[in-house]
């Protein structure tokens, strides 16, 4: 891990994306960058870009001076500021990409449900579009993760997860738990597998442990198993483990939560409290179980 893009908008939030970045690059040896984009474009009932507001130097120059304050406050080491006018999502995700990022910290924070709806969040917009994870800080941490947990499904994109969990753990001393939930299949795919509930789920935890016996390198970890839908698992796991840390994928986690419910990373930053990282699926792998039960059928 060697570059970390902190992304603020100058308020408690983006405070939040500043002290948590700030202090992942000090214990891992890493370069701090400091983003700061002043929107000129206004959401309305009608989408984005319908109103464009002209952007002056004051603007500009005060986001900048909240920034190096939020830096200051945070401890950074030798940061780098980039602070421009613009759409807040893709420049970040640009910057991003343009830094060689390992990681990108937003501040996670709740809007209204129908705003949400309609525009989303910068956080979610920042997860959708970047190539490399994103760490949505929920709060202000100047103290390691303690309690890693990493929730992975079935498929190729799950060694992702795991690899950036077994980094984070052996920055931090971290412990780690590797979650897998089983959810309930739609009646069509056990019909036309003409498996029982009881052999899918037997399925699945095969295929679970040969993901474990598979990945090379990981620090020792424990390894556990849910049954039910994969956000609300996932979340109970790691309110009853009091995990500090989140690490998901952005693919694959969940066929209902995909198709009915919306991703199940999104799942999570809407109804979480907990600080999670979204890993993206870069080679739009989403083989899951159900490939498995229908190769063994």
């Amino acid at each position: 891990m060697k570059r970390i893009l902190a992304a603020t908008d100058g308020s408690e939030h983006g405070a939040c994306a500043v002290v948590t970045g700030a202090d992942l690059a000090r214990r891992a040896g890493a370069s701090l960058h400091v983003v700061s984009v002043v929107e000129t474009v206004l959401p309305t009932l009608y989408g984005a870009g319908v109103f464009e507001s002209e952007v002056g130097d004051a603007l500009l120059l005060r986001a900048r001076r909240a920034a190096e304050v939020q830096a200051r406050q945070a401890k950074a080491a030798d940061p780098h500021f980039h602070v421009v006018a613009g759409l807040p999502a893709p420049f970040i995700t640009r910057l991003a990409s343009e830094t060689a990022a390992d990681v990108v910290v937003v501040g996670a924070h709740p809007r209204p449900e129908v705003k949400r709806l309609l525009v989303g969040s910068t956080a979610e917009s920042v997860i959708r579009l970047a190539h490399c994870p994103v760490l949505a800080a929920t709060a202000r941490r100047r103290a390691p993760f303690r309690r890693v947990l990493a929730a992975v499904d079935l498929s190729p994109h799950a060694r992702s997860v795991m690899h950036l969990a077994g980094v984070i753990v052996k920055v931090d001393g971290a412990d780690l738990r590797i979650l897998h939930v089983n959810e309930p299949f739609p009646p069509m795919l056990i019909e036309a597998a003409q498996f029982g509930a009881d052999d899918l789920l037997k399925v699945g935890h095969e295929a679970f442990e040969r993901l474990i016996e598979e990945t090379r390198g990981l620090p020792e970890s424990e390894h556990c198993e849910r049954n039910g839908y994969a956000g609300h698992e996932i979340l109970v796991e790691a309110r009853e483990w009091e995990a500090d840390l989140l690490i998901v994928g952005s693919q694959g986690l969940g066929f209902f939560n995909r198709t009915i419910l919306g991703s199940t990373s999104m799942y999570l930053l809407r109804h979480g409290r907990v600080a999670t990282i979204v890993v993206p699926d870069k080679h739009g792998h989403s083989q899951t179980v159900h490939r498995e039960v229908q190769d063994a059928a």
